[in-house]
């Protein structure tokens, strides 16, 4: 994790953007991992309302507790639960939503998603 998450010798404005991303979805892996392998979740739970506390918390100014929501959902993703289809298309920029963002990945990955072969590449 430590390693991870280094600060990086700046390479270019976009690279340097990309990697920021990268590294800050994975605070909400690593924080996920950890919550999974204490057992502190219920993948039985509605992730809905757990995500939009996680956003309450957010816009406090208080990420430690947006965190742990994020964690809690992360590990829930882990045991099996899954993401709402619609979590995505109304939150806001922000941490909860890089966070979450990384834990989709975690999502897809388990569920050998390789839907991504089929996007469009960025102009």
């Amino acid at each position: 994790k430590n390693i991870v998450l280094n600060p990086m010798d700046s390479i270019s404005e976009s690279i340097d953007l990309m990697l920021d991303s990268l590294q800050t979805s994975l605070i909400g892996v690593f924080a996920s991992c950890e919550c999974y392998i204490d057992g502190a979740y219920d993948k039985s739970v509605d992730l809905t309302p757990i995500i939009k506390s996680a956003l309450e918390a957010e816009e406090a100014d208080d990420p430690g507790t947006a965190i742990g929501y994020v964690a809690t959902i992360g590990a829930s993703v882990i045991a099996g639960a899954e993401i709402p289809e619609d979590t995505f298309s109304d939150m806001p920029y922000g941490l909860v939503a890089e966070w979450i963002d990384g834990i989709d990945s975690i999502s897809a990955a388990m569920m050998g998603d390789d839907s991504y072969k089929f996007d469009e590449p960025d102009e």
